[in-house]
């Protein structure tokens, strides 16, 4: 079980409407495949956003400032609240991973649906169950820069699906993956443990 603070992580409208050109975020260090998404985004018309740092694990990613294309650029966001901001700038969220057996990504993937926006991520063998393919965002091939580019390039250049996924990933935050929701489910399993009080 997962739980999202639906109350900081929500849909924000940034005053001035959408930003120009296409902002495209990423965030987080834990098994991020910075290099297939930095490959993926080379002369699409978007700028990419990295917040390459994380509050769990050390700050090293794969990739380097003085490499990147100039439509892309990674630093830090400083905190939670900066990193909502990225969030609300964005158009959609990109989650590239590296393959694992463990859960890599979740925080970000939760986050951003929260926020209202579409998830492009990686389907590694143990994926979130956040993203459902096509209906909240898209799962890519592990490695496949071209999978990856021909997502982003989809909802780059149709921003209304963009927008239409991300209300429908807000919505299954709200309706699964509350905070709440999550206490309630452990409250119900540290329950099931306890011993029957009642003779």
């Amino acid at each position: 079980g997962y739980g999202v603070d639906l109350e900081f992580f929500q849909p924000i409208t940034l005053e001035g409407g959408e930003s120009e050109p296409v902002v495209v975020a990423s965030a987080g260090v834990a098994n991020r495949d910075y290099r297939t998404l930095v490959r993926a985004v080379q002369d699409v018309p978007a700028d990419v956003r990295i917040a390459a740092d994380s509050a769990w694990f050390p700050s090293a990613v794969d990739i380097a400032n003085d490499g990147l294309p100039p439509n892309v650029a990674a630093r830090s966001y400083g905190n939670y609240t900066g990193l909502r901001g990225l969030y609300a700038k964005s158009a959609f969220v990109v989650v590239p991973l590296y393959p694992a057996r463990h859960a890599c990504g979740y925080a970000v993937i939760a986050e951003a649906m929260a926020m209202g926006r579409a998830v492009i991520t990686t389907r590694t063998a143990s994926h979130s169950n956040f993203v459902i393919d096509g209906e909240t965002g898209y799962y890519v091939r592990e490695g496949d820069a071209d999978d990856m580019r021909e997502k982003i390039l989809r909802l780059v250049n149709d921003p209304e699906l963009a927008r239409r996924m991300g209300r429908a990933a807000r919505e299954r935050m709200e309706a699964e993956f509350s905070v709440e929701t999550y206490c309630e489910r452990m409250e119900q399993v540290i329950a099931a443990t306890l011993p029957d009080k009642n003779p």
